[in-house]
């Protein structure tokens, strides 16, 4: 029992990362695409690594309070400190917000990333093999 216990964790393990690396920011720019108030912030931080960049974006709701976005890793940084970007934030939670670009780039939907073909090649076996071992159907 130990041993299937451990295999079912190691073999489960994948899709919660999953789920916070693409659900879940998917989620947040569908819900932002459909009631999120679009608005022009200001680049106060580019921060570089080797292939990417993350910008620090400052904006004003609506109601005049200031809050700052950071990017997700952005691989072709079009924005330097100081200049005007779109940023569509949450009115409900204006802390929620995301860049407008993104929410652009992601009109084509979940499957829209090719890295989620790649993962549910691996992920759609893991979770039948899970599914066999908890059931029964199948012994180690």
């Amino acid at each position: 029992m130990g041993l299937t216990l451990l295999i079912t964790f190691m073999l489960f393990l994948p899709v919660p990362i999953v789920m916070y690396v693409h659900v879940i920011p998917w989620r947040l720019r569908r819900r932002l695409r459909a009631s999120g108030i679009e608005v022009t912030g200001e680049c106060v931080r580019v921060a570089w690594d080797s292939n990417s960049a993350v910008i620090a974006v400052e904006y004003d709701t609506r109601d005049g309070r200031r809050f700052c976005h950071r990017s997700d890793p952005l691989h072709l940084a079009r924005v330097e400190r100081g200049d005007a970007v779109r940023i569509t934030y949450d009115p409900r939670r204006p802390v929620r917000a995301c860049l407008s670009s993104e929410i652009d780039e992601a009109k084509e939907g979940f499957f829209g990333d090719p890295i989620v073909y790649v993962e549910l090649l691996f992920l759609v076996p893991q979770l039948i093999w899970i599914y066999l071992l908890v059931t029964g159907a199948m012994r180690l």
